[in-house]
Protein backbone atom coordinates (compact mmCIF):
# COMPACT_ATOMS: atom_id res chain seq x y z
CA UNK A 1 0.00 0.00 0.00
CA UNK A 2 1.87 3.18 -0.85
CA UNK A 3 1.56 6.04 1.94
CA UNK A 4 2.56 9.67 1.06
CA UNK A 5 5.82 10.77 2.47
CA UNK A 6 5.89 14.53 3.94
CA UNK A 7 8.75 15.06 2.04
CA UNK A 8 7.06 13.97 -1.36
CA UNK A 9 4.60 17.28 -0.75
CA UNK A 10 5.69 20.10 -3.63
CA UNK A 11 5.94 22.98 -0.47
CA UNK A 12 8.52 20.53 1.46
CA UNK A 13 10.16 19.40 -1.18
CA UNK A 14 11.19 22.59 -2.55
CA UNK A 15 12.57 23.15 0.68
CA UNK A 16 14.58 20.19 1.10
CA UNK A 17 15.73 20.86 -2.55
CA UNK A 18 17.08 24.07 -2.16
CA UNK A 19 18.31 23.37 1.16
CA UNK A 20 20.30 20.33 -0.53
CA UNK A 21 21.75 22.37 -3.06
CA UNK A 22 23.00 24.92 -0.62
CA UNK A 23 24.85 21.95 1.71
CA UNK A 24 26.05 20.75 -1.95
CA UNK A 25 27.56 23.67 -2.54
CA UNK A 26 28.84 24.63 0.63
CA UNK A 27 30.43 21.10 0.45
CA UNK A 28 31.70 21.87 -3.22
CA UNK A 29 33.50 24.89 -1.50
CA UNK A 30 35.21 22.67 1.20
CA UNK A 31 36.12 20.50 -1.74
CA UNK A 32 37.66 23.15 -3.59
CA UNK A 33 39.71 24.56 -0.27
CA UNK A 34 40.97 20.68 0.13
CA UNK A 35 42.29 20.50 -3.62
CA UNK A 36 43.97 23.86 -2.90
CA UNK A 37 46.27 22.10 -0.26
CA UNK A 38 46.72 19.39 -2.74
CA UNK A 39 47.33 21.95 -5.66
CA UNK A 40 49.81 23.34 -3.07
CA UNK A 41 52.00 20.13 -2.86
CA UNK A 42 52.30 19.87 -6.12
CA UNK A 43 53.15 23.35 -7.05
CA UNK A 44 56.04 23.16 -4.57
CA UNK A 45 57.38 19.34 -6.38
CA UNK A 46 57.29 21.04 -9.95
CA UNK A 47 58.96 23.86 -8.15
CA UNK A 48 61.77 21.79 -6.69
CA UNK A 49 61.59 19.81 -10.16
CA UNK A 50 62.22 22.91 -11.96
CA UNK A 51 65.21 24.02 -9.97
CA UNK A 52 67.02 20.78 -11.95
CA UNK A 53 69.58 18.45 -9.11
CA UNK A 54 70.96 19.68 -6.57
CA UNK A 55 74.44 19.40 -4.88
CA UNK A 56 74.74 18.80 -1.17
CA UNK A 57 78.48 19.75 -0.93
CA UNK A 58 81.28 22.45 -2.94
CA UNK A 59 83.60 20.00 -4.63
CA UNK A 60 83.81 20.10 -7.94
CA UNK A 61 82.03 23.63 -8.15
CA UNK A 62 83.07 25.77 -11.09
CA UNK A 63 82.91 29.64 -10.14
CA UNK A 64 80.62 32.01 -12.36
CA UNK A 65 78.45 28.77 -13.46
CA UNK A 66 74.90 28.17 -12.54
CA UNK A 67 74.26 25.81 -10.11
CA UNK A 68 71.48 24.22 -7.44
CA UNK A 69 72.50 23.68 -3.64
CA UNK A 70 70.76 22.01 -1.04
CA UNK A 71 71.45 23.08 2.36
CA UNK A 72 70.03 23.88 5.42
CA UNK A 73 69.10 28.02 5.57
CA UNK A 74 70.58 30.13 8.18
CA UNK A 75 69.71 33.84 9.08
CA UNK A 76 73.11 35.92 10.52
CA UNK A 77 71.42 38.92 12.38
CA UNK A 78 67.90 40.16 11.89
CA UNK A 79 64.99 37.91 10.54
CA UNK A 80 62.88 39.05 7.76
CA UNK A 81 58.99 38.99 8.24
CA UNK A 82 56.45 36.93 6.84
CA UNK A 83 53.76 38.85 4.43
CA UNK A 84 50.81 37.76 5.86
CA UNK A 85 51.14 37.82 9.68
CA UNK A 86 55.03 39.77 10.25
CA UNK A 87 55.87 36.34 11.65
CA UNK A 88 60.13 36.04 11.38
CA UNK A 89 61.24 34.61 8.05
CA UNK A 90 64.50 33.90 6.49
CA UNK A 91 62.72 34.50 2.84
CA UNK A 92 59.27 35.36 1.84
CA UNK A 93 57.08 36.16 -0.98
CA UNK A 94 54.08 37.40 -2.51
CA UNK A 95 53.23 36.31 -5.85
CA UNK A 96 50.81 36.96 -7.79
CA UNK A 97 49.87 35.35 -11.73
CA UNK A 98 52.57 38.15 -13.27
CA UNK A 99 54.87 39.53 -10.41
CA UNK A 100 55.71 39.28 -7.11
CA UNK A 101 56.73 41.13 -3.63
CA UNK A 102 60.20 39.60 -2.36
CA UNK A 103 61.73 40.38 1.01
CA UNK A 104 64.24 38.56 2.86
CA UNK A 105 66.73 38.76 5.66
CA UNK A 106 69.62 41.20 5.46
CA UNK A 107 71.28 38.10 5.68
CA UNK A 108 71.16 34.55 4.68
CA UNK A 109 74.09 32.11 4.25
CA UNK A 110 73.33 28.23 3.25
CA UNK A 111 75.18 25.84 5.06
CA UNK A 112 76.33 22.30 2.88
CA UNK A 113 78.18 19.33 4.42
CA UNK A 114 81.36 20.81 4.20
CA UNK A 115 81.65 24.84 4.09
CA UNK A 116 78.57 27.59 3.65
CA UNK A 117 77.86 29.85 0.33
CA UNK A 118 76.50 33.35 1.29
CA UNK A 119 73.28 34.43 -0.63
CA UNK A 120 73.42 37.54 -2.06
CA UNK A 121 70.96 39.46 -4.05
CA UNK A 122 66.95 39.52 -3.97
CA UNK A 123 65.64 36.08 -3.68
CA UNK A 124 61.88 34.39 -4.48
CA UNK A 125 60.52 31.76 -2.59
CA UNK A 126 58.90 29.38 -5.05
CA UNK A 127 58.28 26.50 -2.57
CA UNK A 128 58.04 27.29 0.91
CA UNK A 129 57.82 25.61 4.24
CA UNK A 130 54.91 27.58 5.39
CA UNK A 131 52.01 28.88 2.82
CA UNK A 132 49.19 30.98 2.80
CA UNK A 133 46.35 31.53 0.11
CA UNK A 134 44.93 34.91 -0.46
CA UNK A 135 42.61 37.48 -2.43
CA UNK A 136 43.72 40.32 -4.12
CA UNK A 137 46.11 43.14 -2.21
CA UNK A 138 42.61 45.32 -1.90
CA UNK A 139 41.18 43.17 0.48
CA UNK A 140 43.77 41.91 2.31
CA UNK A 141 44.31 43.49 5.91
CA UNK A 142 45.93 47.21 6.03
CA UNK A 143 48.93 45.38 7.82
CA UNK A 144 49.53 42.61 5.13
CA UNK A 145 49.38 45.57 2.47
CA UNK A 146 51.37 47.53 4.25
CA UNK A 147 54.26 44.73 3.80
CA UNK A 148 53.22 43.95 0.53
CA UNK A 149 54.13 47.62 -0.59
CA UNK A 150 56.84 48.33 1.27
CA UNK A 151 58.56 45.15 -0.22
CA UNK A 152 57.74 46.36 -3.77
CA UNK A 153 59.20 49.69 -3.40
CA UNK A 154 58.74 52.47 -5.49
CA UNK A 155 60.20 50.61 -8.58
CA UNK A 156 58.64 47.42 -8.75
CA UNK A 157 55.37 46.62 -9.84
CA UNK A 158 52.50 45.68 -6.81
CA UNK A 159 51.09 41.81 -7.53
CA UNK A 160 47.96 41.44 -8.63
CA UNK A 161 45.06 39.04 -8.64
CA UNK A 162 44.79 36.18 -5.69
CA UNK A 163 47.86 35.83 -3.84
CA UNK A 164 50.00 32.87 -2.85
CA UNK A 165 52.69 33.82 0.12
CA UNK A 166 55.46 31.64 0.37
CA UNK A 167 58.23 31.83 3.02
CA UNK A 168 61.41 29.92 4.51
CA UNK A 169 62.11 29.77 7.93
CA UNK A 170 66.11 29.93 9.68
CA UNK A 171 66.69 25.92 9.87
CA UNK A 172 64.81 24.96 6.86
CA UNK A 173 66.55 22.45 4.69
CA UNK A 174 66.25 24.46 1.17
CA UNK A 175 67.47 24.19 -2.85
CA UNK A 176 68.62 27.38 -3.93
CA UNK A 177 69.39 27.98 -7.25
CA UNK A 178 71.76 30.74 -8.18
CA UNK A 179 75.71 31.83 -10.09
CA UNK A 180 78.10 30.38 -7.85
CA UNK A 181 81.08 32.82 -7.41
CA UNK A 182 84.19 32.73 -5.25
CA UNK A 183 84.66 35.55 -2.71
CA UNK A 184 87.67 36.22 -0.84
CA UNK A 185 88.11 34.99 2.98
CA UNK A 186 87.74 37.32 5.39
CA UNK A 187 90.22 37.15 7.86
CA UNK A 188 90.84 36.80 11.63
CA UNK A 189 87.75 34.81 12.56
CA UNK A 190 87.97 31.69 14.54
CA UNK A 191 85.90 29.41 12.37
CA UNK A 192 84.23 29.04 9.60
CA UNK A 193 80.46 29.83 10.58
CA UNK A 194 81.92 33.01 11.93
CA UNK A 195 83.47 34.68 9.06
CA UNK A 196 82.81 35.39 5.71
CA UNK A 197 81.83 32.07 3.69
CA UNK A 198 84.55 31.93 0.78
CA UNK A 199 81.65 31.11 -1.82
CA UNK A 200 78.94 33.51 -2.84
CA UNK A 201 75.70 32.66 -4.64
CA UNK A 202 74.15 35.23 -6.34
CA UNK A 203 71.74 36.14 -8.85
CA UNK A 204 72.02 34.57 -12.24
CA UNK A 205 72.17 37.70 -14.56
CA UNK A 206 68.83 37.95 -17.44
CA UNK A 207 67.58 40.03 -19.74
CA UNK A 208 64.47 40.28 -17.62
CA UNK A 209 65.58 41.94 -14.78
CA UNK A 210 62.15 40.47 -12.68
CA UNK A 211 64.42 37.29 -12.93
CA UNK A 212 67.40 38.12 -11.81
CA UNK A 213 66.46 36.32 -8.31
CA UNK A 214 67.73 33.99 -5.97
CA UNK A 215 65.29 30.65 -6.27
CA UNK A 216 64.45 29.16 -3.25
CA UNK A 217 62.40 25.71 -3.07
CA UNK A 218 61.32 24.39 1.00
CA UNK A 219 63.41 20.57 0.48
CA UNK A 220 59.83 19.31 2.63
CA UNK A 221 56.10 19.30 2.15
CA UNK A 222 55.03 22.80 2.69
CA UNK A 223 52.30 23.69 5.46
CA UNK A 224 49.30 25.28 3.83
CA UNK A 225 47.38 27.83 5.62
CA UNK A 226 44.14 30.19 5.29
CA UNK A 227 42.45 28.16 2.47
CA UNK A 228 39.54 27.89 3.98
CA UNK A 229 38.96 31.49 5.16
CA UNK A 230 40.25 32.33 1.71
CA UNK A 231 36.85 30.10 0.53
CA UNK A 232 34.48 31.91 2.31
CA UNK A 233 35.88 35.41 3.08
CA UNK A 234 33.49 38.01 2.27
CA UNK A 235 34.80 39.22 -1.15
CA UNK A 236 34.66 35.16 -2.50
CA UNK A 237 31.43 35.43 -0.48
CA UNK A 238 30.07 38.13 -2.57
CA UNK A 239 31.58 36.81 -5.87
CA UNK A 240 29.96 33.64 -5.92
CA UNK A 241 26.49 34.38 -3.76
CA UNK A 242 24.53 34.40 -7.53
CA UNK A 243 26.23 30.77 -8.08
CA UNK A 244 24.83 29.61 -4.85
CA UNK A 245 21.00 31.12 -4.87
CA UNK A 246 21.22 29.33 -8.38
CA UNK A 247 22.49 25.88 -6.55
CA UNK A 248 19.61 26.51 -4.33
CA UNK A 249 16.72 26.87 -6.42
CA UNK A 250 18.44 24.15 -8.75
CA UNK A 251 17.88 21.93 -5.79
CA UNK A 252 14.14 23.14 -5.21
CA UNK A 253 12.94 22.73 -8.70
CA UNK A 254 14.40 19.04 -8.57
CA UNK A 255 12.72 18.68 -5.21
CA UNK A 256 9.30 19.98 -6.69
CA UNK A 257 9.60 18.04 -9.71
CA UNK A 258 10.46 14.26 -7.91
CA UNK A 259 7.62 14.97 -5.29
CA UNK A 260 5.25 15.54 -8.33
CA UNK A 261 6.33 12.65 -10.38
CA UNK A 262 6.03 10.53 -6.95
CA UNK A 263 2.84 11.40 -5.89
CA UNK A 264 1.75 10.53 -9.43
CA UNK A 265 3.62 7.30 -10.20
CA UNK A 266 5.07 5.51 -7.04
CA UNK A 267 1.11 4.81 -6.11
CA UNK A 268 0.89 2.91 -9.18
CA UNK A 269 4.45 0.87 -8.94
CA UNK A 270 4.15 0.02 -5.14
CA UNK A 271 0.54 -2.08 -6.48
CA UNK A 272 2.19 -3.39 -9.16
CA UNK A 273 4.95 -4.49 -6.94
CA UNK A 274 2.57 -5.96 -4.59
CA UNK A 275 1.03 -8.07 -7.43
CA UNK A 276 4.41 -9.16 -8.95
CA UNK A 277 5.41 -10.09 -5.29
CA UNK A 278 2.71 -12.09 -4.48
CA UNK A 279 2.62 -14.05 -7.84
CA UNK A 280 6.51 -15.05 -7.31
CA UNK A 281 5.23 -16.11 -4.00
CA UNK A 282 2.98 -18.50 -5.05
CA UNK A 283 5.72 -19.68 -7.50
CA UNK A 284 8.17 -20.25 -5.25
CA UNK A 285 6.00 -22.61 -3.14
CA UNK A 286 4.67 -24.55 -5.79
CA UNK A 287 7.98 -25.34 -7.01
CA UNK A 288 9.58 -25.84 -4.03
CA UNK A 289 8.98 -28.14 -1.35
CA UNK A 290 8.07 -27.08 2.95
CA UNK A 291 11.28 -25.85 4.43
CA UNK A 292 11.23 -27.75 7.55
CA UNK A 293 10.67 -31.10 5.12
CA UNK A 294 13.62 -29.87 3.35
CA UNK A 295 16.06 -28.72 5.88
CA UNK A 296 15.43 -32.37 7.54
CA UNK A 297 16.19 -34.16 4.37
CA UNK A 298 19.52 -32.09 4.43
CA UNK A 299 20.27 -33.00 7.77
CA UNK A 300 20.04 -36.50 7.68
CA UNK A 301 21.71 -36.28 4.03
CA UNK A 302 24.72 -34.50 6.45
CA UNK A 303 25.12 -37.40 8.92
CA UNK A 304 25.23 -39.97 6.20
CA UNK A 305 28.19 -38.26 4.52
CA UNK A 306 29.85 -37.31 7.47
CA UNK A 307 30.01 -41.44 7.70
CA UNK A 308 31.01 -42.16 3.87
CA UNK A 309 34.22 -39.72 4.86
CA UNK A 310 35.70 -40.99 7.53
CA UNK A 311 39.45 -41.95 6.81
CA UNK A 312 43.05 -42.81 8.26
CA UNK A 313 45.34 -42.25 5.10
CA UNK A 314 45.15 -40.21 2.22
CA UNK A 315 44.68 -43.11 -0.31
CA UNK A 316 41.32 -43.39 1.48
CA UNK A 317 39.83 -40.70 0.48
CA UNK A 318 38.87 -39.50 -2.87
CA UNK A 319 36.53 -36.32 -4.84
CA UNK A 320 33.66 -36.76 -7.07
CA UNK A 321 31.77 -34.10 -9.29
CA UNK A 322 28.95 -32.83 -7.99
CA UNK A 323 26.96 -29.60 -8.80
CA UNK A 324 23.77 -29.19 -10.85
CA UNK A 325 20.59 -30.25 -8.70
CA UNK A 326 23.24 -31.88 -5.96
CA UNK A 327 24.42 -28.14 -5.57
CA UNK A 328 22.55 -27.07 -2.53
CA UNK A 329 24.09 -30.61 -0.73
CA UNK A 330 27.01 -30.98 -1.97
CA UNK A 331 28.43 -27.96 -3.75
CA UNK A 332 30.18 -28.72 -6.37
CA UNK A 333 32.05 -31.63 -5.02
CA UNK A 334 31.88 -34.63 -2.44
CA UNK A 335 34.62 -36.10 -0.54
CA UNK A 336 34.08 -39.63 0.43
CA UNK A 337 36.41 -42.73 1.57
CA UNK A 338 36.13 -45.17 -1.72
CA UNK A 339 35.78 -48.49 0.59
CA UNK A 340 32.41 -47.22 2.65
CA UNK A 341 29.15 -47.17 1.02
CA UNK A 342 27.13 -43.90 -0.13
CA UNK A 343 24.08 -45.54 -0.63
CA UNK A 344 22.04 -44.52 2.13
CA UNK A 345 23.19 -41.05 1.52
CA UNK A 346 22.28 -41.15 -2.41
CA UNK A 347 18.94 -42.80 -1.06
CA UNK A 348 18.28 -39.65 1.47
CA UNK A 349 19.21 -37.20 -1.97
CA UNK A 350 17.02 -38.84 -4.16
CA UNK A 351 14.08 -38.29 -1.70
CA UNK A 352 15.09 -34.83 -1.30
CA UNK A 353 15.13 -34.08 -4.89
CA UNK A 354 11.90 -35.44 -5.34
CA UNK A 355 10.19 -33.48 -2.63
CA UNK A 356 11.64 -30.64 -4.65
CA UNK A 357 13.79 -28.90 -2.45
CA UNK A 358 16.09 -28.35 -5.37
CA UNK A 359 17.12 -24.24 -4.90
CA UNK A 360 20.40 -24.09 -6.94
CA UNK A 361 21.32 -25.38 -10.48
CA UNK A 362 25.18 -25.29 -10.55
CA UNK A 363 27.15 -26.55 -13.46
CA UNK A 364 30.55 -27.07 -11.92
CA UNK A 365 33.93 -28.32 -14.29
CA UNK A 366 37.38 -28.06 -11.82
CA UNK A 367 37.62 -31.52 -10.26
CA UNK A 368 39.94 -30.95 -7.08
CA UNK A 369 42.30 -33.49 -4.96
CA UNK A 370 40.92 -35.02 -1.60
CA UNK A 371 43.43 -36.18 1.30
CA UNK A 372 42.23 -37.53 4.69
CA UNK A 373 42.68 -34.38 7.88
CA UNK A 374 41.69 -35.33 11.25
CA UNK A 375 39.70 -38.41 10.38
CA UNK A 376 37.78 -37.48 7.57
CA UNK A 377 38.11 -36.92 3.62
CA UNK A 378 38.70 -32.81 2.62
CA UNK A 379 40.05 -31.02 -0.26
CA UNK A 380 43.09 -31.04 -0.81
CA UNK A 381 44.53 -27.09 -1.76
CA UNK A 382 46.11 -26.75 -5.04
CA UNK A 383 50.32 -26.64 -4.99
CA UNK A 384 51.35 -23.42 -3.52
CA UNK A 385 47.94 -22.91 -1.09
CA UNK A 386 48.78 -23.70 2.41
CA UNK A 387 46.26 -27.36 3.18
CA UNK A 388 44.75 -25.59 5.87
CA UNK A 389 42.90 -22.72 3.49
CA UNK A 390 39.35 -23.51 2.43
CA UNK A 391 37.30 -23.19 -0.57
CA UNK A 392 35.20 -20.21 -0.86
CA UNK A 393 32.83 -19.09 -3.93
CA UNK A 394 31.57 -15.83 -5.26
CA UNK A 395 28.61 -14.87 -7.25
CA UNK A 396 28.23 -18.62 -8.34
CA UNK A 397 31.10 -18.07 -10.85
CA UNK A 398 34.20 -17.73 -8.94
CA UNK A 399 36.13 -20.06 -6.53
CA UNK A 400 38.63 -18.97 -4.59
CA UNK A 401 41.10 -20.29 -1.37
CA UNK A 402 41.03 -18.94 1.58
CA UNK A 403 42.36 -18.68 5.58
CA UNK A 404 39.41 -20.38 7.71
CA UNK A 405 39.91 -17.99 9.98
CA UNK A 406 38.71 -15.44 7.52
CA UNK A 407 34.93 -13.97 7.93
CA UNK A 408 32.93 -14.27 4.49
CA UNK A 409 29.75 -12.45 4.84
CA UNK A 410 27.69 -11.61 1.85
CA UNK A 411 27.15 -7.94 1.81
CA UNK A 412 23.67 -7.41 -0.36
CA UNK A 413 21.43 -9.61 -1.58
CA UNK A 414 22.46 -10.34 -5.08
CA UNK A 415 24.23 -13.86 -4.57
CA UNK A 416 24.85 -14.24 -8.73
CA UNK A 417 25.52 -11.93 -11.52
CA UNK A 418 26.19 -8.05 -11.61
CA UNK A 419 25.62 -6.76 -8.21
CA UNK A 420 26.99 -8.98 -5.93
CA UNK A 421 29.40 -8.37 -3.22
CA UNK A 422 31.49 -10.49 -0.83
CA UNK A 423 33.38 -9.01 2.19
CA UNK A 424 36.20 -10.91 3.66
CA UNK A 425 36.99 -9.71 7.26
CA UNK A 426 39.97 -10.67 9.37
CA UNK A 427 41.28 -8.63 12.27
CA UNK A 428 44.47 -7.43 10.00
CA UNK A 429 42.56 -7.00 6.76
CA UNK A 430 39.88 -6.07 4.94
CA UNK A 431 39.04 -7.55 1.22
CA UNK A 432 35.94 -7.01 -1.03
CA UNK A 433 34.70 -8.65 -4.06
CA UNK A 434 32.57 -6.61 -6.01
CA UNK A 435 30.85 -7.96 -9.58
CA UNK A 436 29.86 -4.68 -10.90
CA UNK A 437 27.93 -3.68 -14.02
CA UNK A 438 30.70 -1.20 -15.36
CA UNK A 439 34.15 -1.67 -15.96
CA UNK A 440 36.86 0.45 -13.91
CA UNK A 441 39.76 2.50 -14.97
CA UNK A 442 42.33 3.08 -12.42
CA UNK A 443 44.07 6.69 -12.57
CA UNK A 444 48.14 6.78 -11.31
CA UNK A 445 50.84 4.04 -11.77
CA UNK A 446 49.23 0.44 -12.48
CA UNK A 447 51.28 -3.01 -13.15
CA UNK A 448 49.42 -5.52 -14.97
CA UNK A 449 48.76 -8.81 -13.35
CA UNK A 450 48.12 -12.59 -14.47
CA UNK A 451 45.44 -13.89 -12.15
CA UNK A 452 45.03 -17.57 -12.84
CA UNK A 453 43.21 -17.58 -16.57
CA UNK A 454 42.72 -14.18 -15.95
CA UNK A 455 44.19 -10.55 -17.09
CA UNK A 456 43.71 -8.14 -14.99
CA UNK A 457 45.58 -4.50 -13.57
CA UNK A 458 46.54 -3.35 -10.61
CA UNK A 459 47.52 -0.80 -8.01
CA UNK A 460 49.08 -0.35 -4.73
CA UNK A 461 47.41 2.11 -2.30
CA UNK A 462 49.05 3.75 0.48
CA UNK A 463 48.70 7.46 2.53
CA UNK A 464 46.10 9.54 1.23
CA UNK A 465 44.20 6.80 -0.92
CA UNK A 466 43.66 4.65 2.69
CA UNK A 467 42.52 7.90 4.80
CA UNK A 468 39.20 7.17 4.98
CA UNK A 469 39.37 3.74 5.65
CA UNK A 470 40.77 3.88 9.35
CA UNK A 471 44.19 4.81 10.57
CA UNK A 472 45.07 1.37 11.20
CA UNK A 473 45.35 0.62 7.04
CA UNK A 474 48.90 1.38 6.00
CA UNK A 475 48.45 -0.47 2.66
CA UNK A 476 46.47 -1.89 0.24
CA UNK A 477 45.43 -2.86 -3.26
CA UNK A 478 42.91 -2.53 -5.71
CA UNK A 479 42.52 -4.93 -8.67
CA UNK A 480 40.74 -4.41 -11.64
CA UNK A 481 39.76 -7.34 -14.32
CA UNK A 482 40.43 -7.03 -17.81
CA UNK A 483 37.29 -6.19 -19.58
CA UNK A 484 38.19 -8.53 -22.02
CA UNK A 485 37.51 -11.02 -19.30
CA UNK A 486 34.13 -9.78 -18.62
CA UNK A 487 31.27 -12.85 -17.95
CA UNK A 488 27.68 -12.90 -18.44
CA UNK A 489 26.13 -14.29 -14.84
CA UNK A 490 25.07 -17.55 -14.57
CA UNK A 491 21.51 -19.07 -14.14
CA UNK A 492 19.88 -17.83 -10.72
CA UNK A 493 16.19 -18.72 -9.81
CA UNK A 494 13.53 -16.70 -9.62
CA UNK A 495 13.74 -15.42 -5.81
CA UNK A 496 17.02 -16.37 -4.66
CA UNK A 497 19.14 -13.36 -5.94
CA UNK A 498 21.19 -11.93 -9.14
CA UNK A 499 19.61 -10.90 -12.21
CA UNK A 500 17.67 -13.74 -13.31
CA UNK A 501 18.98 -15.44 -16.59
CA UNK A 502 19.06 -11.75 -18.94
CA UNK A 503 22.24 -12.84 -20.50
CA UNK A 504 22.37 -9.04 -21.62
CA UNK A 505 24.03 -8.32 -18.06
CA UNK A 506 27.84 -8.30 -17.99
CA UNK A 507 29.52 -8.56 -14.58
CA UNK A 508 32.86 -6.84 -14.51
CA UNK A 509 35.03 -7.81 -11.08
CA UNK A 510 37.10 -5.23 -8.83
CA UNK A 511 38.71 -6.56 -5.99
CA UNK A 512 39.90 -3.85 -3.20
CA UNK A 513 41.93 -4.68 -0.33
CA UNK A 514 43.04 -2.43 2.81
CA UNK A 515 45.99 -4.21 5.51
CA UNK A 516 47.44 -3.61 8.41
CA UNK A 517 50.69 -4.44 7.39
CA UNK A 518 52.85 -5.47 3.99
CA UNK A 519 52.59 -8.91 5.42
CA UNK A 520 49.13 -9.29 5.66
CA UNK A 521 48.51 -7.47 2.03
CA UNK A 522 51.04 -10.36 0.78
CA UNK A 523 48.58 -12.51 1.95
CA UNK A 524 45.76 -11.05 0.67
CA UNK A 525 47.01 -10.77 -2.81
CA UNK A 526 47.54 -14.62 -2.58
CA UNK A 527 44.26 -14.80 -1.69
CA UNK A 528 43.19 -13.43 -5.18
CA UNK A 529 45.91 -15.65 -7.00
CA UNK A 530 43.78 -18.55 -6.08
CA UNK A 531 40.51 -16.87 -8.03
CA UNK A 532 39.48 -19.71 -10.33
CA UNK A 533 36.04 -20.11 -12.75
CA UNK A 534 33.42 -22.00 -10.21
Amino acid sequence: MFTENPFQRPETAAIAGALGGAAAFVVGMGAWALGTTFSARREARAARRALGKAQATLAGLDPGTNVTLEGVLEVVGEPGARFEDGAPAAAATAAGPYCAANARAPRLRLVLRDGTVDLRGKTRVVAGSREARDGAIDVLSEETATRIRAACGDTDPLPAGPLRMRSVAHGDRVLVAGRIVQAEETPGAAGYRERGAPWTLEAPSSADRASEVLRIAFAGVPVVSGVMRTAFSRWRLRKIAPYALQAAAFGAALGVGKATYDVHVLAARAEAQAAAEAVARKKAAAQRGPPAYCKEFADQYTIAMDRASTCTHDNDCRVTLRGEQWYDLDGCFRFENRHASTEAADRIAREWLEAKCVSSYEVCSVQPSSMCRKGHCVERPPSGVPETWVRKTFARQFTFFAPPDVDTTLQNGFQCGPGALLNLHRFDFDVTFLLDGYGVALDGPTTSVRIGRYGAVAKWMEGLDLAMAGPDYVRGFLVVFDEKEATCPPFCLPGFGGFGSDTGNVGYLHVKARCKTDAVCEEAFKILETLGPL
